[in-house]
């Protein structure tokens, strides 16, 4: 029995299907043909959000075939999502808006309306939301509940859908929302799973808009035989929901029990830690937290732009004519021995948008223009590695972890993971899978076909390399 499934990012779609045994068989991807009508807005008009999930299925379908070892073999299918993404409509098919993506700004004027309404309440002891913003869904209801004059229509009889929830209604007609998702949207008791009716009132809407809440992992059922028949797909495959895209990663990575830790260096450094109880304390940091794959259980995330982002811009501004593999080899050669160190060091706070900017400090003189390169690359290193000993150190306490689960593009890089090991006094893992955030979502399906628990699957399904 194979597993598809179908990563919704924000820049592109990716599908990819593993085997029984987890290991990934195809993956294709789809780059988003975003719609900015505005200056802020970030929409996927009409249908194109079903044109861009029918394209890269197409793909994947080209690549793995029509047997039993490729489409015809699915057993089951899952999803990870970006979050706070979100498309409404006024009854079951008629849509009230265009998909309107978490970057979307439309909402900014309304900052002082939603830090009014949810200082009304213990927002953050509810919803595990530090800091509420314009980018979330309160806020992007709350606009439109002010502006449209049509907003009647979709209290009465609408659907309010997340980009996930918009692909479960489209393979089997019910409308469900995963429990990590709705967390993030800004109205949502994480602890209870239920959606806050003051925050409903509000935003001029009915319970009965909003998406039943459930855990990831919950089997949904068979997709509808139309859907199945189109995508070549058995008319037997189960639906299974999945999770937000920075959960699945954690999945993907085996962290799935209590202390585990795991990070992704990719556009955003975001370390994710596994445990069984809620922290209010944590809203002070800047710390996310939300319900996992089961109760009792939460998934607690630190986010920071200090992240592989920066090692791209600066490729691409002072170092094109390198490979990121090279740009590594030449800061394995810069001691991290403190006479011999970098000479500068990384300002993760930086937004300027020259590259010089970042860093602080100064080079030796006489230094050819490699020895350079070589030492602002380790200088982003080192900075990013000192950024993850900094979230560790919040998420943990003193209860510092032996070992950290490495995913994103970064975690390829020996040299990268050896100077976080350093500076985090812990052992750096290399999740061994390409795709560690489909294989999450995969997880999550084989879980609940094959009746066993996500941290039972995990522990046969992941594996890592490095240490």
């Amino acid at each position: 029995m194979n597993i598809l499934t179908l990563d919704l990012g924000t820049t592109y779609f990716k599908a990819a299907l593993f085997d029984e045994g987890g290991r990934l068989l195809h993956v294709a991807h789809e780059a988003l043909a975003i719609d900015k009508p505005k200056p802020g807005w970030w929409e996927l008009p009409g249908d194109s959000f079903e044109v861009h999930v029918r394209a890269v299925l197409g793909k994947l379908r080209a690549l793995a075939g029509e047997g039993t070892d490729g489409f015809g073999g699915v057993g089951a299918m899952s999803f990870a999502t970006q979050a706070n993404s979100v498309r409404l409509y006024v009854n079951d098919d008629v849509i009230f808006s265009p998909m309107v993506l978490w970057l979307d700004e439309r909402a900014e004027d309304y900052r002082d309306a939603l830090t009014a309404l949810v200082s009304r309440m213990d927002h953050q002891g509810l919803t595990g939301i530090p800091e509420i913003s314009h980018q979330f869904l309160l806020a992007r209801l709350l606009y439109w509940s002010r502006v449209n004059e049509g907003w009647g229509q979709v209290r009465d009889g609408g659907k309010i859908c997340l980009i996930s929830d918009v692909l479960t209604r489209w393979f089997t007609g019910e409308h469900v929302t995963e429990a990590g998702v709705a967390g993030l949207s800004g109205m949502v008791d994480i602890h209870q799973l239920d959606w806050i009716d003051e925050l409903i009132d509000e935003v001029k809407l009915d319970r009965s808009c909003f998406g039943k809440i459930v855990r990831a992992g919950t089997d949904v059922g068979c997709i509808r035989a139309a859907v199945a028949d189109e995508f070549g797909l058995p008319r037997t495959c189960r639906f299974v929901v999945g999770c937000l895209d920075q959960y699945a990663g954690a999945i993907g990575a085996g962290n799935v029990g209590v202390g585990k830790i795991s990070e992704t260096t990719g556009t955003v450094l975001a370390t994710v830690r596994c445990t069984d109880k809620f922290d209010p304390s944590l809203g002070k940091t800047g710390v996310y937290q939300g319900p996992a794959f089961e109760a009792g259980r939460y998934f607690q995330m630190a986010f920071s732009t200090a992240s592989a982002s920066l090692l791209e811009r600066y490729r691409r501004e002072h170092a094109a004519e390198y490979s990121f593999e090279q740009l590594g080899e030449l800061a394995s050669t810069v001691s991290d021995k403190a006479d011999d160190g970098a000479g500068i060091v990384l300002n993760a706070s930086a937004s300027a948008s020259a590259m010089q900017a970042i860093f602080t400090g100064e080079l030796p003189s006489g230094l050819t223009d490699e020895q350079r390169i070589a030492r602002e690359v380790y200088a982003i290193f080192d900075g990013v590695a000192g950024e993850l000993n900094r979230q560790i150190g919040i998420l943990c306490g003193d209860d510092r972890p032996e070992s950290v689960r490495c995913v994103g593009g970064a975690a390829r890089s020996d040299v990268w993971r050896a100077i976080k090991a350093q500076r985090v006094g812990a052992r750096m893992l290399r999740v061994d899978c390409e795709e560690p955030t489909s294989l999450g979502a995969a997880i999550c399906a084989a879980s609940a076909v094959q009746g066993r628990t996500i941290p039972e699957v995990a522990k046969q399904w992941v594996r890592v390399v490095g240490g």
